[in-house]
């Protein structure tokens, strides 16, 4: 009994190797295909050693680049500030009106202007941070360093959308 199954195994395997052999990319006569040897990279690889100069000029090019961010932050803080009181006062000044109309009129100039106001500060942000990061960029190239001592790989945790 146990010849039998092992017959029938054997057989049915052979059948099955027939019909997906075509899918499989070989026909049933052929062997089976082997995967080949993982390919290792016998190239060696050469990494930079910075030198304290090429440290240095790329500590200054940060320096510089955190300065002028900070700047332009200080900025944006000031101007988004100065929006918000010039909004606030003009909307004291809408609602001690006695008229509904007047009042109307003066509240959606007092929003439109605030709303002028925040969107040139954050066009001023984004401009100030992108010519900080270009200078920075401009600055890292002629240091000749290896990426391995710039600080470009957290450039994801910069605050945008301002």
């Amino acid at each position: 009994m146990g010849e039998f199954f092992t017959s029938l195994v054997v057989g049915v395997s052979v059948l099955v190797s027939a019909a997906l052999g075509p899918f499989m990319g070989r026909d049933a006569s052929s062997t089976p295909r082997q995967m080949p040897p993982k390919e290792r990279a016998t190239a060696s690889t050469t990494v930079a050693v910075p030198s304290a100069a090429m440290i240095a000029c790329v500590g200054t090019a940060v320096n510089t680049r955190e300065s002028s961010l900070i700047a332009g932050q200080e900025t944006l803080s000031a101007s988004i500030n100065s929006a918000y009181e010039a909004r606030a006062g003009a909307l004291k000044t809408a609602y001690a009106q006695t008229s509904a109309e007047g009042v109307r009129s003066s509240v959606k100039s007092a929003w439109q202007k605030f709303q002028s106001s925040t969107k040139s500060a954050q066009t001023a942000w984004r401009s100030t941070s992108k010519r900080a990061w270009d200078a920075y960029n401009s600055a890292v190239k002629s240091c000749k360093a290896p990426s391995t001592i710039t600080d470009t790989a957290n450039t994801t945790l910069e605050v945008t959308g301002m």
